[in-house]
């Protein structure tokens, strides 16, 4: 019985250990999804502020690019690596993905 729980432990720890080397091989892709999260960020914080029309039409037209740029970028990493699943590049960035795309639509 000890000598199963042993086995059990190890292959366990293996499983982990393969994970997180799988995760290594993403580590490009994890720091583009974050890039293009903070850009989907950076350009909505200016509608947190008081804005005349002209203004906001402004910062709104500057979403939609950033929206379209970073959804192109998206599609081209999906491409290149596959999609952004947990076990690939974790929760954070498989969130940051997906807050692409919908604030693509």
């Amino acid at each position: 019985m000890e000598l199963l729980k042993q086995m059990e432990f190890w292959a366990e720890l293996d499983s982990l250990a393969k994970m997180h080397c799988d995760k290594r091989k993403y580590t490009d892709y994890m720091r583009k999804l974050y890039e293009m999260q903070i850009s989907d960020q950076q350009c909505r914080k200016p509608l947190h502020q008081s804005l005349n029309q002209e203004e906001r039409d402004s910062v709104w037209q500057i979403i939609r690019q950033t929206d379209s740029l970073n959804l192109e970028q998206l599609k081209d990493l999906i491409e290149l690596y596959g999609f952004p699943t947990w076990e690939k590049v974790g929760d954070h960035y498989a969130f940051c993905a997906w807050l692409i795309a919908q604030h693509s639509e």
